[in-house]
């Protein structure tokens, strides 16, 4: 069978790589961003449970082939493909643990005109960064403060969590 459609046969296995690493990669979106839970849950389940369908109908009907080792081949390629852009992004954008000492200084922001403004960007920070500093054993506390030119300033300070 190779011999007379080797053509055809890897323009399947090419088509059914790529359909099963794209199918991958958005089940594996899907599973980052439902750990940070950045989707409603019910919304993540339903799309999760649609491609992982996609994904078991596709690898059924090629397994069904003369030629389901080389699916089964290409299959586990995708598999391993996936896995490793999983790994690398994972190492290259994930956090690193990042050591604070008790009291140290993380930000200054200055040039707020009224007490207001500076509590409002307090506000915000801490409602961006205060999950993250916890997660490594922080707790951030801020200090509003008024220079001699008559402006307000925020300062960020790490506590330990104890």
């Amino acid at each position: 069978m190779v011999n007379y459609y080797l053509e055809d046969v890897l323009l399947y296995l090419f088509v059914s790589f790529l359909v099963m690493t794209l199918n991958l990669l958005l089940i594996l979106m899907f599973y980052i961003k439902s750990k940070q839970s950045m989707v409603r849950q019910k919304e993540m389940k339903y799309s999760m449970i649609l491609f992982l369908i996609i994904i078991g109908i596709n690898a059924i009907a090629l397994l069904n082939t003369i030629i389901w080792p080389l699916f089964l081949l290409v299959f586990i390629f995708s598999l391993t493909v996936v896995y490793i852009i999983y790994v690398i992004t994972k190492y290259l954008y994930e956090g690193k643990d990042e050591l604070y000492e008790d009291n140290e200084l993380i930000k200054i922001e200055v040039g707020f005109q009224t007490k207001e403004e500076a509590e409002k960007y307090t506000e915000e920070f801490l409602t961006y960064w205060a999950d993250d500093f916890e997660r490594k054993g922080y707790r951030l506390v801020d200090s509003i403060k008024k220079d001699p030119k008559k402006e307000w300033y925020v300062e960020f300070f790490t506590q330990i969590i104890k």
